[in-house]
């Protein structure tokens, strides 16, 4: 509904440590990864879009889908449970259980938090493993966003507000108010300075 511009999320963690976490990479380095590709469709005119990949899913519907910052891995998730398909090598899905109405990769593709019901869950990307739950609203969230740093997290949800999350400690920073309905939407500005919701 608007750009928050009362605040500067850098300050939240001014004092804390910044995070020293090493890029991911799904590939080993230097290797070549091969996408499993559809056959170009005929008559299409250059320089537009074709169909590169089908993946059937088993239920009625995919609420949320993102793709890792190194495009390797795609998440998409309905209402019980996320998926994670590495599109180069066509393997079968992975599958992290848990309600879920949003999430979002951090910036170095090492972890995934996902947020549904009153809880937040940040994931290990390589191990499924659930790093961390805490408890981010007394409603249900419905989206979350990393800072481009990876150090905050952002979730949205239907008491009409937008908090502020130490990523790595799972503490509430802030809670942004204003709002007059649900938040459905976040996301930071490139430089981590603005937030929209």
């Amino acid at each position: 509904e608007f750009a928050h511009r009362d605040f500067d999320p850098m300050k939240l963690l001014k004092d804390r440590d910044p995070a020293t976490v090493p890029a991911n990479r799904v590939n080993p380095p230097n290797s070549e990864p091969r996408p499993v590709a559809a056959p170009p469709v005929a008559g299409n005119p250059p320089g537009t879009l074709t169909l590169a990949y089908t993946l059937e899913h088993s239920k009625a519907g995919i609420g949320t889908v993102a793709f890792s910052p190194n495009s390797q891995l795609v998440a998409y998730g309905d209402d019980d449970e996320i998926k994670l398909w590495n599109v180069y090598s066509g393997a079968e899905p992975r599958t992290i259980a848990g309600f879920v109405s949003g999430f979002a990769f951090s910036p170095d593709g090492r972890r995934l938090a996902s947020v549904g019901g009153e809880f937040i869950h940040i994931f290990d990307v390589a191990t499924g493993t659930d790093l961390r739950t805490f408890k981010g609203s007394s409603v249900f969230l419905t989206s979350a966003a990393f800072s481009p740093d990876g150090r905050l997290l952002a979730t949205a949800g239907g008491d009409n507000t937008v908090r502020l999350w130490d990523a790595a400690a799972g503490t509430e920073l802030r809670m942004l108010a204003g709002h007059k309905s649900s938040v459905r939407s976040i996301a930071f500005s490139s430089d981590g300075r603005l937030l929209a919701s």
